[in-house]
């Protein structure tokens, strides 16, 4: 293990930043564009008054302001080369994301959600997925979720990424892989994506507007997950086809 004082990681971290800047603006131009979009409209809703009959609009408000915080912190540790920490705040954006599109269907979250009893229980956001739509549970929540979780728990993906294949070294402090970047992009986009739906519901009759001004960003980004998506789909075809 190498000899690194907190000096020379915090240089080893700007290394690798401007780095990782310089080989992949397009994407952080992307995610730092719906960012600003995001606090546009967080400013044009300005202000929220909860009462009893808008909860479900209140934890929508709440959930989306935690899903920036953590997609924020998210983007920080990518460009630092931190990918797995990185995902695990993606991935806790991501639970904020499915509960929700939950939340549309069934209000007994909100209470669960607001209740300071600690008597009612909310539901494994397994059974949330599933309660949104069979469709939903098994093509887009069980897929996305179950890569973020390989590296967010100690499993045995988690475990590997912690070494340096080239030079067998552990990886304390920044380190960039191109695969894990992409990956790790690709998650931060999808639920940035998804969330905006969620903030066109609060902004009401001012969502127009917004949507027009975000629509160029919203689009970039749909484009790179597509993408992206797609390109795994045949690498997995390809391993598979030529193992068989």
């Amino acid at each position: 293990m190498a000899d690194t004082h907190l000096q020379s990681l915090e240089e080893s971290e700007a290394e690798v930043r401007n780095a990782t800047l310089s080989t992949h603006h397009y994407e952080l131009d992307i995610i730092k564009g719906l960012f600003d979009c995001y606090l546009a409209g967080f400013n044009t809703l300005s202000k929220f008054t909860y009462h009893d009959d808008n909860k479900r609009e209140y934890l929508w408000l709440l959930l989306t302001a935690r899903t920036f915080n953590s997609l924020r912190c998210a983007y920080d540790f990518l460009q630092k080369g931190y990918h797995s920490q990185s995902v695990i705040l993606n991935r806790a954006a991501e639970e904020d994301y499915v509960t929700c599109r939950a939340l549309e269907k069934d209000i007994a979250i909100a209470d669960a959600l607001l209740d300071t009893t600690g008597t009612k229980r909310l539901p494994s956001f397994q059974t949330m997925a599933e309660a949104i739509s069979y469709d939903f549970c098994r093509n887009i929540w069980k897929p996305n979720y179950g890569q973020l979780s390989q590296l967010a728990h100690p499993r045995a993906l988690a475990i590997r990424v912690m070494t340096d294949p080239d030079i067998t070294e552990i990886s304390l402090g920044p380190h960039y892989y191109d695969a894990l970047f992409v990956a790790t992009c690709h998650s931060i986009l999808r639920t940035a994506v998804g969330m905006t739906e969620f903030l066109v519901r609060l902004l009401g009759p001012n969502a127009l507007d917004w949507q027009r001004e975000t629509l160029p960003f919203v689009t970039k980004a749909s484009e790179y997950v597509a993408r992206i998506s797609s390109e795994s789909r045949k690498t997995l075809d390809n391993n598979s086809e030529s193992k068989g």
